[in-house]
């Protein structure tokens, strides 16, 4: 359904959010208001140069325009998609990725064809698309898919947790042992570890409750490992990131302007300076 309206209360001498009204008429009361908006790509210059658009500038799989082959789109503006199946469609489905992480990957893809003077094999998504909430103080990663009734029809298997009194959750859902989605709040190491097996395709441990341990109190703050996903953004692992700091980059900024790690959304910030002080704290 869609949402309607706000309503608000008083709260030390200004307005406080309320509930949320829904078109259907049901009111539903909460603490807090969180509004997911997203990006919008400007495809108007494209649109005024007769290039077709869609939900962004519509490219091939080599992110050609698909009115001219000689213009090019990347990042937040490119919407990637079969010419040959869809040139004739009104509605074209997908849409920019939205996430820099994306336009890093095509961007990189897409000078080394330049450079080449002619294009590579067809640019592909190396990796499924992770999603990080970008607010400080708040831990939150989904990737794919998570339906919210276990017991649904067609849900697979769904493994969650939850501490309301210490702010975390965890959902996996997964097929055949395989991770096919995951929901993780308040639970950092127990979210790098499923964005690793989420992007590899790799099996969940037959005891999933191993995976909460991981965020346990007296577990080590370092990585789980070299190939563990740190900045989800900038898709920058904790291998590249120890390099760096080996190398003498002794601060965040310093990783960030050697690996770009922490440049993105600034959310995994904390965890560089962690792994800074813990490298640092073995080299003395």
């Amino acid at each position: 359904v869609r949402a309607e309206a706000i309503i608000t209360r008083e709260s030390g001498g200004g307005r406080a959010f309320h509930a949320l009204v829904s078109s259907d008429g049901r009111r539903i009361e909460a603490d807090l208001l969180v509004l997911s908006c997203g990006v919008r790509p400007r495809t108007r210059l494209a649109s005024d140069a007769g290039l077709r658009t869609s939900r962004g500038i519509l490219v091939d799989d080599r992110l050609r325009s698909w009115s001219d082959p000689r213009i090019r789109a990347i990042g937040d503006v490119a919407h990637v998609a079969d010419p040959r199946r869809y040139a004739h469609e009104r509605e074209v489905p997908g849409g920019p990725a939205g996430l820099v992480g994306a336009g890093w990957r095509q961007a990189e893809w897409l000078a080394g064809a330049l450079i080449a003077g002619e294009d590579p094999s067809p640019f592909a998504e190396d990796s499924p698309g992770i999603v990080l909430l970008k607010s400080r103080h708040v831990d939150l990663v989904q990737g794919g898919e998570i339906v919210p009734d276990p017991f649904a029809p067609g849900s697979g298997e769904v493994a969650s947790w939850a501490d309301p009194r210490h702010g975390t959750y965890v959902a996996m859902s997964t097929t055949n042992g395989v991770l096919d989605g995951f929901v993780a709040v308040g639970m950092p190491r127990a979210a790098a570890e499923l964005s690793l097996l989420f992007q590899r395709r790799g099996e969940l441990p037959s005891d999933r409750s191993l995976l909460l341990r991981l965020d346990a109190a007296e577990q080590p703050v370092r990585a789980t490992g070299r190939d563990e996903t740190v900045c989800i953004c900038n898709a920058v692992t904790a291998g590249g990131i120890e390099d760096a700091v080996s190398d003498g980059c002794d601060t965040v900024d310093a990783v960030g302007c050697a690996t770009r790690a922490g440049t993105g959304c600034g959310g995994c910030r904390a965890r560089i300076a962690e792994m800074i002080d813990e490298w640092q704290g073995q080299h003395v």
